[in-house]
């Protein structure tokens, strides 16, 4: 991560002791790695040649709770000239109402952080309903780009224990500065309606034995 946009995002809160123990405690890592997948899938007798990309994320730390975030965006893309790009935009209110976040591997390779992403929480699907055609600028390594986002495909689920979190994942047709893209477009909402009993109901017994809190 460039140090401007956390340093930016710290700046947006309000300065005390109080404030700073809670930025402590909260310190998580996260990994994120894109790759390929080549192979061929056999149906019927008949090989077919499959080349996909992908992407793994993984997070952990002391507090990693799906309760304190209120929205995110997400964005996971890959451009037709090998580009790989995150840009995104996180509101956690225990820590930063604010964070601009993510990276771009230029064709050749090279990582830069990005350094600003103009995308606006408040503006973008604020109603619980994330848009499906819109655009943002980012600039990675000195460069501005300006993304355009067309959602194809959508798919709805909850995360957390009690279902904290409502994730809608959009498969998506991105262009970057006129290269054309594909990938994934992640949101995020607090959820305060709870996990249905009857789904609960269902979880194995040893789940009760597991700390959730």
């Amino acid at each position: 991560m460039d140090a401007l946009p956390v340093a930016r995002a710290i700046a947006l809160e309000p300065w005390n002791r109080e404030y700073f123990n809670t930025l402590k405690e909260f310190h998580q890592s996260h990994y994120e790695q894109y790759g390929s997948l080549k192979g061929h899938v056999e149906i019927n007798g008949n090989k077919y040649p499959v080349h996909l990309d992908g992407f793994r994320d993984h997070s952990y730390g002391h507090k990693r709770e799906w309760c304190n975030f209120h929205r995110y965006a997400l964005h996971f893309i890959t451009l037709e000239n090998g580009a790989r790009i995150n840009a995104s935009v996180v509101c956690v209110p225990l820590v930063f109402s604010r964070l601009e976040l993510g990276y771009m591997y230029k064709p050749d390779g090279t990582l830069v952080p990005i350094q600003w992403c103009d995308l606006k929480l408040e503006r973008h699907g604020e109603n619980g309903r994330p848009p499906l055609d819109y655009s943002f600028f980012f600039q990675a390594g000195g460069e501005k780009y300006h993304v355009q986002v067309n959602a194809i495909e959508s798919t709805e689920f909850f995360m957390g224990w009690e279902w904290e979190a409502r994730i809608i994942e959009h498969m998506a047709r991105f262009t970057v500065n006129g290269i054309v893209g594909w990938g994934a477009a992640e949101w995020e909402y607090r959820h305060l309606g709870g996990r249905p009993s009857a789904i609960a109901a269902s979880d194995p017994p040893y789940t009760q034995h597991i700390c959730k809190g």
